[in-house]
């Protein structure tokens, strides 16, 4: 049983995980908007540096099995 998604954004769109990373940042994937493909954004928010730093993925299903496959093969890999 899943527990997806952990909350929902002011503007009701699913937050799927957040969480801090290994390298000083905030991760969370969350449901784009976009309103021609279903989507998500991969945020990274860097705090090592001031000001936060902001980067982010926009991908589609396609490109979210990609990475899905390639860390599922990175897990296998210990």
């Amino acid at each position: 049983m899943s527990n997806l998604p952990i909350r929902y954004t002011s503007r009701g769109f699913p937050v799927f995980t957040e969480f801090h990373s290994k390298y000083n940042g905030d991760v969370c994937i969350v449901e784009s908007s976009f309103a021609t493909e279903h989507c998500v954004w991969i945020q990274f928010d860097e705090h090592a540096n001031e000001p936060i730093r902001r980067e982010a993925l926009h991908v589609n299903k396609e490109e979210a099995r990609k990475i899905v496959e390639a860390l599922q093969e990175f897990i296998k890999s210990e």
